[in-house]
């Protein structure tokens, strides 16, 4: 999820991405997700990405944009978002739907082929989403890691977050 890596990657061709995931085989647990990246010709990487959790009754969309660079060792990147949520009643008529903007914000840098040290922010902008009754915020998630390779076929990572 760290916007910052995106430009160390090593294949900097045009790609994409697409997942589904169902859990417990219910519906309203379902999430898209889809993805796209592609290298600039003045350098850095540019991504879109597009996120639906839920089914018809709740569900929540994100569609994002996002920069990342590599200078020397280190990727930064930021992302912005589109955030929303969407409830309906149970004849599929919309009741509330309310949504924001929010920021990523991220960086990797890579100590040496096999150390790599990143960090992580969702929501810097303490964005909330607001309706006639109140507000509700997004929470604001900060991640800390670190990898290492110690052969081409291990890969061992330690993360940490704070909600």
């Amino acid at each position: 999820n760290n916007i910052g890596a995106l430009s160390a990657t090593k294949d900097l061709s045009m790609n994409a991405m697409m997942a589904f995931e169902n859990r417990f085989n219910l519906k309203a647990l379902n999430s898209y997700h889809f993805g796209f990246i592609t290298p600039f010709s003045f350098g850095g990487v540019g991504g879109l990405t597009i996120n639906r959790f839920g089914d018809k009754y709740y569900n929540e969309t994100q569609v994002g944009m996002g920069y990342s660079h590599q200078i020397s060792l280190v990727s930064v990147g930021a992302k912005v978002n589109y955030y929303q949520v969407a409830v309906n009643d149970q004849i599929g008529f919309t009741q509330s739907t309310r949504s924001t903007f929010l920021v990523e914000l991220g960086g990797l840098a890579k100590l040496s082929e096999k150390w790599s040290v990143g960090i992580y922010g969702y929501n810097f902008t303490q964005s909330k989403l607001k309706a006639a009754e109140g507000e509700d915020r997004i929470p604001v998630i900060l991640k800390a890691g670190v990898s290492y390779k110690p052969y081409e076929k291990l890969f061992l990572s330690l993360e940490t977050e704070k909600d």
